[in-house]
């Protein structure tokens, strides 16, 4: 009974001992079934486990188990128990398509689950009121295999919930709980199933209904599967069948957060159910929504935003006006931008309901804001509400015990403060021991990777035997694992074949790459990339030395990043938002050799790993390439293979563990989901939270009146003009001098209480941004008294203390607050 509840719980997932529990009652059959705990024990008979945990002495180690689970639910000595407050009188519920929870449970397809995932485990670990909602996939994303060609075939997968960590939701009755949603053609019913992620609960919404027509059984399928229409029948269920099952279960969060846009739904639904029950307006509920709802963007490139034609969001949304209380053209418009009207933008939808978006490193913010401007045509760039949490790793699942260890002897869990006090202190050569011990576990875990895919596909043993013959444990092992997407570049090691060549074959100093990755089944640039890959793997000076891992999974990435002496990366600049990989191989000792996109340049000292190029961009990719392949190249031969093969003495290369060290010590402190799931309570989370009980207090009191000042506002600001405006010369301008600027203002009914009036001033950069940006605010001075309503001038100086091409702008926008409203930001008139 302790063992099922132990295996039913996945926060035996990220506690070593008691993984080792599962895999120590039948250690083959434990590898064979991808380390699932429920799998395993349904194949014992109940005599049959006795007697297993009787030969083995294991009852004491299960009683310690579960009396360690039990203190972790029930604690109260917790972050959460301490500081999340307001939280904990309604949850935080996290919204995604994917969760790359463990290699067992299959509904992820790669960085967006993962991170997924250990956003959970973290809010777990400190206690975080938070639930999830998801989809569960019955044929998961997809299990890869290569042909003798080296093209990739893509396999479904078979996740049976009977043999998995999941329980069916049920309803009052005891019967499994029906969430139904009106589709075109027919009425879609879903199930609903629950993964205990430690002290959280993750909702799996599910088609696969006996009662449902064999199409829409489908929709939940595969993750990422089919066309378009696929696609938005998938976010449909994810967004208002998720909002409607947490109705359903009476669970009533405080906050939304929408990871990525495919749940952007959601706030429809949202604002639906306050306009059916609540009498609210749309646009009353609209301030509840935003007011309560943060999003994520993980994409910095515009195709990888969902877009749907106007034509299929007739199809599904014709009658939206029903239920979300708007006209169609109004409806739409929530998904255009003034110059992108062609198409639906889920991105946009979820910009347009949410009180605080974000990128996920600190360069992807800047670059979400080039990528989103056009969603707010009139702020400046700088002046673009997206902020950035950089994304970071859950440092328990992904750090290997034996490093764990010298981080953290006295504890169960390591945590990025562990890193940051005791990395300095370890001893080399106790490092350089758990460092060969790791990598020998890796080469293994590719040798048998090797050896199954082979024999599978019945490929050549000579071939087979070369590629063993090459698995070298003295070898500077690097690794290269993603999505083989066009921008990661993998082909990019091989530029100068000649020159990768003689790196490779070098006797007294080998290296060896390992490359793992999928492309999407509907990606054929991805895919072609990958085969010419797979077929360099098989070229001469590389057989053996370059490796291809096949089917590239959660336990593949545990063994790469634990056991890798450095981890490659060269996306196209700036194409990489965050990822998270690399952070991984960092916990564990391994290097980054990174071009300096996404989270690396926040992590990049010079000293606790290298960078390929200087950061900049070029607009002929060709030579971009170029370059940054020949980079890569002389950092290699010139620094990282002769530091790795510099030892002493004893054999041990003390200036490589030196680097090591100081890796270990800078980077998991920072790069850890516990820092960043502590940022998204602090910036988010606890403030919308707040937001949420101020708007609904009072029968929703707060949320009418600034709804009804707002459409005030909107109205009254339309008619506001700017009938003059006088400047002081900016062309002869002199480091000292002031600005003066004079504007005539026609306020309408508005006071200039109502209005802030500004000049905007600094160094130009483009026709719409500014740098080192001055917001100079202009005061009213008087108005003339020849008739009612007549302008008011506004005045105002600025003394310039830089040199340099200025720019400048006057506005005149509503005064940020309640009269604002969710749309405050759209209120803004330029001269």
């Amino acid at each position: 009974e302790k063992c099922v509840a132990l295996a039913r719980n996945i926060w035996w997932s990220w506690h070593p001992e008691v993984d080792s529990l599962f895999r120590d009652l039948d250690p083959i059959r434990w590898r064979q079934l991808d380390h699932n705990p429920i799998a395993l024990l349904a194949e014992f008979t109940p005599e049959r486990l006795e007697m297993r945990a009787a030969e083995l002495v294991l009852y004491s180690r299960i009683n310690y188990a579960y009396r360690r689970l039990q203190e972790y639910l029930n604690s109260t000595h917790t972050w959460g128990a301490r500081h999340a407050g307001v939280l904990w009188a309604r949850p935080v519920a996290y919204f995604s398509a994917e969760f790359g929870i463990h290699e067992s449970l299959r509904i992820y397809s790669g960085g967006l689950g993962i991170l997924s995932g250990d956003h959970l485990k973290s809010a777990s670990d400190l206690n975080l009121p938070l639930i999830a909602v998801g989809l569960f996939y019955g044929r998961g994303y997809m299990q890869q295999r290569l042909s003798a060609a080296g093209e990739q075939i893509a396999l479904d997968l078979n996740n049976d919930p009977r043999r998995l960590p999941m329980d069916a939701v049920r309803d009052e009755s005891g019967a499994q709980l029906e969430i139904t949603l009106t589709l075109p053609s027919s009425a879609l019913t879903l199930h609903a199933w629950s993964v205990q992620v430690g002290r959280v609960t993750l909702y799996l919404l599910d088609s696969n209904v006996e009662k449902n027509r064999p199409e829409d059984r489908e929709i939940t399928s595969r993750l990422y599967g089919g066309d378009q229409e696929a696609r938005i029948r998938q976010e449909i269920v994810l967004g208002r069948g998720g909002a409607r099952l947490l109705e359903r279960l009476k669970i009533e969060p405080c906050v939304f957060h929408i990871n990525e846009g495919h749940a952007a739904f959601l706030s429809l639904e949202r604002i639906g159910r306050l306009v059916r029950e609540k009498g609210l307006t749309f646009e009353e509920a609209r301030e509840i929504v935003c007011a309560t709802t943060a999003f994520t963007t993980h994409t910095p490139v515009p195709a990888g935003h969902d877009r749907f034609g106007e034509d299929l969001m007739r199809r599904y949304f014709s009658d939206a006006a029903n239920w979300v209380g708007l006209p169609w053209d109004r409806f739409i418009a929530l998904g255009h931008s003034d110059d992108e009207r062609v198409s639906f933008n889920m991105t946009y939808l979820a910009l347009s309901f949410c009180q605080f978006a974000n990128g996920v490193s600190k360069l992807h913010g800047e670059v979400s804001k080039d990528l989103l401007r056009p969603f707010w045509p009139k702020l400046l760039r700088g002046e673009l509400p997206i902020a950035a949490v950089t994304n970071g790793v859950h440092l328990p699942s992904w750090t290997h015990p034996d490093i764990a260890a010298l981080m953290a002897p006295d504890s169960a869990t390591v945590r990025g403060s562990d890193f940051s006090a005791r990395a300095m202190g370890i001893p080399l050569e106790a490092l350089f021991e758990v460092k060969r011990s790791l990598k020998r576990r890796l080469l293994a875990t590719v040798r048998s990777n090797l050896e199954r895919s082979f024999t599978e596909r019945h490929d050549r043993p000579v071939v087979l035997a070369r590629m063993l013959a090459g698995l070298d444990e003295r070898a500077l092992v690097i690794g290269f694992a993603r999505r083989f997407a066009p921008y990661k570049r993998a082909q990019l090691l091989f530029q100068d074949r000649a020159r990768l060549a003689a790196l490779l074959n070098n006797r007294e100093r080998p290296v060896r790459i390992l490359i793992a990755g999928k492309a999407h089944p509907r990606d054929q640039m991805g895919k072609d990339v990958l085969t010419s890959v797979i077929g360099l793997t098989r070229a001469e000076e590389f057989l053996g030395k370059v490796i291809f891992v096949e089917d590239y999974d959660i336990e593949i990435a545990r063994a790469l990043v634990q056991g890798v002496d450095v981890w490659l990366n060269t996306p196209i600049r700036p194409l990489e938002a965050s990822g998270t990989s690399g952070m991984k191989a960092a916990a564990n000792g391994g290097l980054n050799l990174s071009v300096l996109d996404g989270w690396w340049p926040e992590a990049y000292d010079g000293k606790n790993g290298w960078a390929i190029g200087e950061g900049r961009s070029f607009e002929n990719q060709e030579l971009q390439d170029e370059l940054d392949s020949s980079v890569l190249y002389s950092l290699l031969e010139e620094e990282i293979v002769p530091l790795f093969f510099q030892r002493d003495g004893a054999g041990v290369p003390r200036n490589w563990l030196e680097r090591v060290r100081h890796n270990l010590a800078t980077i998991p402190p920072v790069f850890d989901t516990g820092r960043m799931v502590l940022e998204y309570s602090e910036q988010a989370y606890q403030p919308l939270a707040r937001a949420y009980f101020a708007l609904t207090a009072n029968g929703n009191a707060l949320a009418k009146k600034r709804a009804g000042d707002a459409a005030k506002m909107e109205q009254d600001f339309r008619a506001i003009s700017i009938s003059a405006l006088r400047l002081s010369e900016l062309s002869n301008l002199k480091v000292g001098d002031a600005v003066e600027a004079r504007v005539e203002v026609d306020l309408g009914t508005l006071s200039p209480d109502d209005v802030l009036v500004e000049l905007v001033l600094g160094h130009s950069k483009s026709a719409t941004d500014l740098h080192n940006m001055m917001l100079v605010r202009l005061m009213p001075v008087s108005q003339s008294r020849s008739r009612p309503n007549a302008p008011w001038i506004f005045e105002g100086s600025q003394r310039v203390l830089r040199s340099g091409t200025f720019g400048y702008g006057v506005r005149v926008r509503a005064r940020a607050g309640a009269s604002a409203g969710a749309r405050g930001q759209d209120l803004v008139l330029w001269a």
